[in-house]
């Protein structure tokens, strides 16, 4: 290899060396002014990529060992990786080649390339791409959901500390033709298909772990009954003892009634902004795990949900919700788990079904059986390694269960109890479908009740 400056010069453009004169001092008495290589070198020298030799000398036509020139892409990495420079991709590229090459005598030099390597790209992208079938049988009446969404998830590193997420999605009717402007098949909320609805930080302070902005909060006492959904605002948990784990929430809740057709149009469903304050605390070890939990949804008037006279709130102003959990793995295969919840909130009137909207809004004058209880016992089998089968039974109420895990409780507003199949399956790699059925009553007015969801997701 000949130090020709041909290997110095490409170091130089990976480092930003100026098309523009360098104006500086000369560096070295073999490097004169008008060199057509002067103002590469003396960018190399300013930068502290290269060197010379010790007599004041470049020698650029001398030939070179390849520890010499892995001294000079090392230094061009540390470069490229310091923290306000700014490096094209095709800059990025090139130092990835070099290091590749180098990568034995870089690794002598003390060189860790791998994780060189591995910061030269913080963003990191996830998602999927998911069709989703919904159907809801109410005695007679039908409604269908059909809708293709996809997901995007990137991820970007600040620091050995701290990681920047977002959460962006995008819905279409899968019964159309081109795509609708209708909220719901965005995913419930208002406004356009796309939308960024998740952005925030974690990271490391001591041994607990904090999130910062807009994100998913999941209630770990009772495996998510009470509270899977996003809040804005701040969670910590705090593992102590070995076994167990303290999480804290709060922030602002936003409730829509997703996944019903009718939602986009019916301004009345939107219930409006909540505080948001919960808590879990949870333990874990061998086959037990076991956790209670506590969560508070404070509306700023009485009746904030009393919308269209779902008179759920009782004259409260807030919910409050006490949740308790227990779970057991007879084997790796084999696990059940039992969960319970209680609102200070739930007694209801029966309303008659309204077959232009979907939905029961009319108040028929009688009152709807107590909702205050919800509870689910649940016993999963992992039959193969691809196929995952569960079965459980549900009482479901509402507002007992207004955030819940659950896909077909979010698709119900009178709340539930019945029986509920599901299956996981792993198709290919990165390619799976699930499917769930419930058969049961309503809460509110004891009609027959069965759903249905199916999806089949691909994901990367």
């Amino acid at each position: 290899m000949k130090k020709t400056l041909v290997s110095a010069l490409t170091t130089a453009l990976v480092v930003g060396a100026a098309s523009t004169t360098f104006a500086a001092a000369n560096p070295f008495a073999d490097v004169p002014a008008d060199h057509w290589a002067y103002d590469a070198v003396s960018e190399l020298t300013s930068k502290g990529v290269v060197n010379g030799f010790p007599d004041g000398t470049f020698r650029g036509n001398q030939n070179m060992t390849r520890y010499e020139m892995a001294q000079i892409v090392a230094k061009a990495m540390a470069k490229v990786n310091t923290p306000g420079v700014a490096t094209s991709g095709t800059d990025k590229a090139m130092v990835d080649k070099l290091a590749a090459e180098f990568k034995d005598e870089l690794a002598n030099l003390g060189v860790r390339v791998d994780e060189l390597e591995s910061r030269m790209d913080n963003v990191k992208w996830s998602g999927w791409v998911r069709y989703e079938y919904k159907n809801r049988r109410q005695d007679s009446k039908i409604s269908t959901v059909q809708r293709i969404k996809l997901r995007l998830t990137p991820s970007m590193k600040v620091n050995k500390q701290w990681t920047a997420h977002a959460r962006m999605e995008y819905g279409m009717d899968a019964n159309a033709a081109h795509n609708s402007t209708a909220a719901q098949w965005a995913g419930g909320y208002n406004g356009t298909q796309f939308r960024v609805d998740q952005a925030w930080v974690d990271g490391k302070v001591g041994k607990a772990t904090v999130k910062l902005g807009r994100f998913g909060t999941f209630g770990t006492a009772g495996h998510g009954i009470a509270m899977d959904d996003v809040i804005t605002g701040a969670q910590v948990n705090i593992p102590f003892g070995g076994n167990w784990d303290l999480q804290l929430a709060a922030g602002r809740y936003s409730w829509y009634p997703t996944d019903r057709p009718w939602a986009a149009t019916d301004g009345d469903y939107n219930a409006g902004t909540w505080t948001y304050l919960g808590a879990d605390l949870t333990y874990s070890k061998g086959k037990w795990d076991f956790g209670v939990g506590y969560r508070e949804f404070r509306g700023a008037t009485p009746n904030l949900l009393d919308n269209r006279n779902f008179n759920c709130m009782d004259g409260k102003n807030s919910i409050k919700i006490a949740s308790a959990g227990i779970g057991y793995h007879f084997s790796s295969a084999v696990g059940i788990r039992a969960d319970y919840s209680r609102v200070n909130a739930g007694e209801r009137p029966l309303n008659t079904f309204n077959p232009t909207t979907g939905v029961a809004d009319i108040w028929n004058g009688t009152s709807a059986p107590n909702q205050k209880h919800s509870y689910n016992v649940r016993l999963d089998w992992q039959a193969t390694k691809k196929i995952g089968l569960y079965v459980s039974y549900k009482h479901m109420s509402n507002p007992g269960t207004l955030a819940s895990t659950y896909d077909l409780q979010s698709y119900n507003l009178d709340g539930q109890k019945g029986w509920e199949f599901g299956t996981d399956i792993s198709l290919q790699k990165n390619v799976s479908a699930s499917a769930y059925y419930f058969t049961g009553k309503n809460l509110s007015n004891t009609d027959k009740l069965r759903m249905f969801y199916g999806n089949i997701n691909f994901s990367f």
